[in-house]
């Protein structure tokens, strides 16, 4: 949904995830607005280390390593150890069985023939281990930077907030285009993860970049182009159904 050299430039959001569950790649909303399949999978580790910038060297890609010192750590602990450790403390509490420290898939259990209490709940070895959610600008706002972050690491929390339980959320600068990576334990309940219930389909999904336009992008001047879509109209008219 970014645009370069649009007068009317406007947010982008893409929701892409981390380990397993291909189906869900194919209702991925890219930054053009279209559906389509998320980024290749990452473990919930690489995936924190990289927006917490745990890399040697001078950095990758498009990173500009002299500003990485400019980003923000909105919510969430300072490594990418730490990220891992609390989702793992978060499953235990919450039923999900848990093996040498880490999470315990199906078929781990059956290659150490573990024998595990009716009370766990053993994760499929494709189930999502963790969902993301990043919020790009499409130019720099100046000053107004911060506090758009601020404010849309807070909707993405109410918005998600019945999905997933936020682990770690970053605001990077160190790149062309300031942006913000938010990694959520996709926890539906007692016993229960799900990547696919997190981001909730194709209609969710095109709600999703409504919701985030009329509660924060519009107070900033973005331009919306998904609310006065027709998908859009037809979006809701099925969750109203």
């Amino acid at each position: 949904m970014i645009e370069r050299g649009d007068a009317q430039q406007f947010i982008g959001i893409s929701v892409l995830k981390t380990w397993g569950d291909a189906a869900l790649g194919r209702r991925v909303v890219r930054k053009n607005g279209s559906i389509g399949p998320a980024r290749k999978n990452r473990s919930l580790d690489v995936a924190a280390r990289h927006n917490l910038r745990e890399f040697g060297g001078r950095g990758a890609g498009s990173i500009d390593r002299s500003r990485t010192g400019q980003n923000r750590i909105l919510f969430g602990p300072s490594t990418g150890r730490e990220v891992v450790a609390r989702a793992i403390e978060l499953c235990e509490a919450n039923g999900i069985a848990v093996h040498a420290g880490r999470l315990l898939t199906s078929k781990d259990r059956d290659r150490l023939g573990l024998t595990i209490p009716e009370s766990r709940t053993v994760l499929r070895a494709d189930t999502a281990r963790a969902c993301e959610v990043v919020i790009s600008l499409p130019q720099d706002l100046g000053a107004g930077n911060d506090a758009f972050f601020d404010e849309s690491i807070e909707w993405a929390r109410t918005f998600f907030a019945r999905r997933g339980t936020l682990l770690s959320a970053v605001q990077h600068n160190d790149q062309a285009r300031p942006h913000m990576h938010a990694l959520f334990l996709p926890l539906q309940g007692f016993g229960r993860m799900s990547g696919a219930e997190f981001f909730g389909g194709r209609d969710r999904l095109v709600l999703m970049h409504a919701s985030f336009h009329a509660q924060v992008g519009i107070r900033y001047g973005l331009s919306d182009r998904i609310s006065t879509q027709e998908r859009y109209r037809k979006s809701i008219e099925r969750m109203a159904a």
